[in-house]
């Protein structure tokens, strides 16, 4: 192959690189879940902001999580396994408190009602049917407090919201 044949190819394989980089970008810095779709970088939560950079006081407790895990040998992060569900009266749990660089996994449960969860500022969303259990799944690398709310299939109709809150190293 000449010279031309292989910078045409080399070309090619950049574009799909970079391509591939775009279409599964995320804002945030946070890893897929299982099942993410939609988009959510823009939705704001009755027109606030749904992020805030500070942590409340160093005394605000982790929350207990399902299962808890090394993340990884020899390191600090943990796996962090959460159950959660939404009713009318709101999510449960309303707020969930992590660490930096833990990865979570929210095991998205809906035994009655379906409904959906963002993370907006995590550019995370998942739907979850009445019957179907789904996992929501990311690395919390930016410490601060996010907000999950309920988008477009909220139960009983109302607004419902919640608390990520994650610690910094």
């Amino acid at each position: 192959m000449n010279k031309k044949g292989i910078l045409a190819i080399l070309i090619i394989i950049a574009v799909i690189i970079v391509v591939v980089i775009v279409v599964s970008g995320n804002k945030g810095n946070v890893g897929n879940g299982e099942g993410v779709t939609g988009e959510v970088n823009d939705i704001k939560a009755g027109g606030t902001e749904t992020f805030d950079p500070t942590v409340p006081g160093e005394d605000v407790e982790l929350t207990q999580p399902k299962v808890s895990a090394p993340a990884a040998p020899g390191v600090k992060a943990q796996l962090r396994v959460f159950d959660m569900s939404a009713s009318e009266n709101g999510f449960i749990p309303e707020q969930i408190v992590v660490n930096q660089g833990d990865t979570i996994n929210v095991k998205l449960k809906a035994p009655i009602v379906g409904y959906d969860i963002a993370l907006p500022d995590l550019g995370l969303y998942q739907s979850v049917d009445q019957g179907v259990e789904k996992t929501l799944a990311f690395q919390a690398l930016t410490p601060g407090t996010f907000t999950y709310l309920c988008r477009d299939m909220c139960p009983g109709g109302k607004e419902i919201k919640g608390s990520l809150i994650v610690k910094g190293n």
